[in-house]
């Protein structure tokens, strides 16, 4: 069977297998590169998502063809969220029932097409939008809740948008923002001590954003950008570096859960503040910067 991924022939074992374990395989090896399978043609003919199912056990070493279209996941969803930023701008800026009516029911299709593209806390966006757009009147439109929603999602869309198009100028601006707190990080433990519970905190939920958000981008940037494909920290795989930071995280989530100000700061101090110095050290160097 000829078999080609985006026109380029697949260098596959079909020798005693079906279709269905070439499709496995093939959608197994697109998602390690970043992308998703899109299109399925089948000797000659396109199969919609019920046919697929059809073909699975069919002999892969027959006579016949196979042509996959795969496309990076990153494309996909930084058109998804365009189309996201533009039609929560259209329906925010609705003033009469017709035209709230078109937005919902382009919401609900929109929602039908790309909703497995986001994460849980973006999608909790989505269902907040959602709901407003589905209860709000006229009269409030523009000065009730969707307005004000609908300026949160932009902005908070917006920046993962930018994370997307240049994920090593995102790594980059996470680096600079970890050193703009880097001594509030040092000083979280003497603050939640010394009655400045308030500020601690409020740097302890900086860290936890910037991590979050270092965690999101490190596929594409060690993808994308050269050099950071075998990133190491202090001679540590990344992934050793994080199933070690994952035990922190876990430290740190039950501290905050049981109110022990003394064990966050000491993670914040000790564990934390070392560990996320080294990964945007390492993250520098291999962009160039130093």
């Amino acid at each position: 069977m000829d078999i080609r991924m985006n026109g380029t022939i697949a260098e596959i074992n079909v020798t005693g297998r079906n279709v269905g374990e070439i499709l496995s395989e093939l959608d197994e090896t697109a998602e390690k590169a970043g992308a998703i399978i899109t299109g399925i043609r089948y000797n000659g003919c396109d199969l919609d998502a019920e046919s697929i199912a059809g073909i699975t056990g069919d002999p892969a070493d027959d006579q016949g063809s196979l042509e996959l279209s795969a496309e990076p996941v990153t494309d996909m969803k930084a058109r998804a969220i365009d189309t996201l930023l533009q039609l929560v701008e259209a329906a925010a800026a609705a003033r009469d029932e017709e035209t709230l009516e078109a937005a919902r029911n382009a919401w609900i299709s929109y929602r039908s097409a790309f909703d497995g593209l986001y994460s849980a806390e973006e999608s909790s966006f989505l269902v907040a939008f959602g709901e407003e757009l589905a209860g709000i009147g006229v009269a409030k439109n523009g000065t009730g809740g969707l307005g004000a929603t609908a300026a949160k999602m932009a902005s908070f869309f917006s920046e993962r948008m930018a994370e997307l198009l240049n994920p090593g100028a995102a790594m980059l601006a996470a680096a600079q923002l970890f050193d703009s707190i880097r001594t509030d990080l040092a000083e979280v433990a003497v603050r939640l001590q010394t009655g400045k519970e308030a500020e601690g905190m409020h740097t302890m939920v900086i860290v936890v954003e910037l991590i979050n958000k270092t965690v999101r981008i490190l596929p594409d940037f060690m993808r994308i950008v050269p050099g950071a494909a075998r990133l190491t920290i202090e001679g540590k795989a990344i992934g050793e570096f994080y199933d070690d930071f994952n035990v922190v995280f876990k430290e740190l989530a039950e501290a905050f859960e049981n109110k022990d100000s003394v064990l966050i700061g000491d993670l914040a101090e000790y564990e934390i503040l070392p560990r996320l110095s080294a990964f945007f050290v390492a993250a520098s160097a291999a962009m160039g910067h130093t």
